[in-house]
């Protein structure tokens, strides 16, 4: 039993770790992060999928945005198990949070076991012993969004590119294929982040093959893997088999593409997100750690399967970091690099440092400091208002239609009979019409951000409504009795 236990030792210790993740996040599982604009889209294509087999938003009772092909930031590999989920046992925050608590398992497993396979356990121990404790992946974890279920996928399509492919023609192709199956689906799961595995990828086959033809036809194999996921996507968004050929379509997600940031100039963006870095402590700390891996590049080069990996987290992670720079500072465009930067140090400083134990030494203190920021200073939101707004609306007005003016996280709460929503997103068209001048009025109405929407129908609200109540903060109208 002793020897078991010795031999194994290291599953008990990521079992630990496993429950250090599920104790920090159960107790604040609906309420830390905060609902936000972005995981309420993507609960909403759950919910419509389930309800009208469309991934689509409801604008009214009845009525769909229109444009899913703009709404897909969060893919069909996160947002339809979801919609079976719902229909299994109902929907609450709860129950969307617990899936992505499962995805958080399934991806530290994954990690580990990526890692043991390619650095070996100690250093794989450490890897998720720092991600487990880092405050963003469980700020982009725990919220229903493509981030962590996409990088689980990149990490299957790396193992099955390192460790299962075989130079016989006749696994070639099964095995390259297999691989872009599985990049493919990270790239449909969270598009904006890692569309960048494709150059990326592409980049790195070259350094093991160093073969023009043989790398040429690997990647023409992996393209084909990807386009899967990718035709998938154009059946379950368009929802109809004719719908990829609409031309118009295509349009608006390239014009989309060209700037999804609804923002000024991309240049003067770049400039500015370069001259903030000194002051950015996540980006220097990265960028710290990064250095780090470079010293240590001659050491990844000793098997093929290190200097693979090594060549694609140097270029991916720079491809990410470009992306970051022409957004608006959006930090989480860097998740994926941030975590496979993670994943490499242990590795890399068991390289670089002489000293048999520094390498652990300098880990663990790097995974004490990351606990004492993840629970005093980490910027993890919490707030639970979009849920007790949702609740005190249902639970006041039962039978009225309710109008929610520019607020996702409220109006996913109202059931779909009784809701009419519009809504503005950075860099979406605003989906749907104003409710106010919609004909029948609806009977309530709920005002939240600028109050662009409430201001415009000002007519509206002096001639048909009054004020009634301030929920969490919101104001509520309600429509006279005709």
């Amino acid at each position: 039993m002793r020897s078991f236990i010795s031999k194994n030792s290291y599953f008990f210790i990521l079992a630990a770790i496993l429950l250090f993740v599920l104790a920090v996040s159960l107790p604040t599982l609906t309420t830390r992060p905060r609902l936000w604009a972005d995981e309420a889209k993507s609960i909403e294509l759950a919910l419509n999928f389930e309800r009208f087999g469309m991934l689509d938003m409801q604008t009214a009772p009845g009525e769909l945005s229109g444009i899913p092909h703009l709404l897909q930031s969060t893919g069909y590999p996160v947002t339809a198990p979801l919609a079976g989920i719902f229909s299994l046992f109902g929907f609450s925050m709860t129950v969307a949070r617990t899936y992505m608590l499962f995805w958080m398992i399934a991806a530290l497993c994954g990690i580990f076991f990526f890692l043991r396979r390619l650095f070996g356990v100690r250093e794989a121990i450490f890897a998720i012993a720092l991600i487990a404790t880092f405050a963003s992946f469980h700020d982009n974890a725990r919220t229903v969004v493509g981030e962590i279920p996409g990088f689980l996928f990149m990490i299957i399509g790396l193992w099955v590119l390192l460790f299962h492919f075989q130079y016989d023609e006749n696994h070639l192709f099964f095995e390259s294929a297999l691989a872009g199956f599985f990049f493919g689906l990270a790239v449909v799961t969270k598009p904006s982040i890692y569309m960048a595995i494709l150059p990326a990828i592409t980049v790195t086959l070259y350094f093991r093959d160093q073969d023009i033809k043989r790398w040429f036809w690997e990647v023409c194999v992996l393209a084909i893997g990807a386009i899967i996921p990718a035709i998938l996507w154009f059946f379950l968004v368009f929802g109809n088999p004719l719908g990829p050929l609409n031309i118009s379509a295509w349009q608006e997600v390239a014009l989309f593409w060209q700037n999804p940031f609804d923002d000024g100039s991309l240049w003067s963006n770049i400039l500015y997100n370069a001259q903030g870095i000194i002051f950015s402590s996540t980006l220097l700390y990265f960028g710290m750690l990064f250095v780090v891996l470079l010293l240590a590049a001659k050491h990844f080069w000793h098997t093929e399967e290190k200097r693979i990996f090594f060549v694609f987290v140097v270029v991916y992670s720079a491809l990410a970091f470009f992306y970051y720079l022409r957004s608006p500072g959006w930090l989480r465009y860097i998740i994926a690099a941030e975590l496979l930067i993670l994943m490499s140090v242990p590795y890399a400083l068991g390289a670089v440092m002489k000293w048999r134990h520094g390498a652990s030494l300098v880990c663990s203190v790097l995974i004490t400091i990351q606990i004492i920021h993840f629970f005093t200073v980490a910027q993890i939101y919490t707030s639970d208002v979009a849920l007790r707004a949702g609740q005190a609306l249902n639970d006041r007005y039962p039978t009225k239609t309710i109008a929610i003016l520019g607020e996702p996280t409220i109006a996913l709460f109202i059931p779909p009979e009784r809701k009419h929503q519009i809504i503005e997103m950075v860099g979406l068209p605003v989906l749907g019409k104003n409710p106010l001048f919609s004909d029948p009025l609806p009977d309530v109405a709920l005002s939240a951000g600028n109050g662009k929407f409430l201001a415009e129908a000002e007519d509206i609200i002096s001639s048909f409504y009054f004020p009634a109540e301030s929920i969490q903060g919101y104001p509520i109208f309600i429509r006279r009795a005709q």
